[in-house]
């Protein structure tokens, strides 16, 4: 068995752990909201998923050519949405992943998912479209 396959259960155990222990405070009433923690559960698997069809089924072997390019469209977004979670526990504020320059990134990579999965070709250039998203 390999050692992801043995952190990544415990460490999400011990995230719900911490959620769970931590209800009655008052930061923790205050911040978390049943919604909200469901808008994050469900954003990382869509965040994952968009950046892996878009380089699986990817016409132009963009893996081959340009894969710091979909590393970074990708650990680009992930980093984000964490200082947003980080930021909000100082400000006590509520955070909803789901920002618009996420969610219209996301449209654009999975228009041309689509087109790359069912047509055979992709609707955006690949690359300008990885670098765009990388500059926004």
């Amino acid at each position: 068995m390999g050692i992801l396959q043995v952190l990544l259960p415990n460490a999400a155990l011990v995230a719900f752990y911490q959620i769970y222990r931590k209800q009655g405070n008052l930061q923790f009433k205050r911040v978390w909201h049943y919604l909200y923690f469901m808008a994050q559960v469900i954003f990382w698997p869509i965040s994952f998923g968009t950046f892996a069809l878009a380089s699986y089924y990817s016409v132009g072997e963009i893996w081959k050519t340009h894969n710091r390019a979909i590393q970074l469209a990708h650990g680009l977004q992930f980093l984000y949405v964490t200082f947003i979670y980080q930021y909000s526990l100082v400000t006590l504020e509520r955070v909803n992943p789901f920002r618009r320059t996420i969610v219209f990134s996301w449209i654009l990579f999975n228009i041309n998912n689509y087109t790359m999965i069912y047509h055979g070709y992709a609707y955006f250039d690949e690359v300008t479209l990885f670098y765009t998203y990388n500059v926004i």
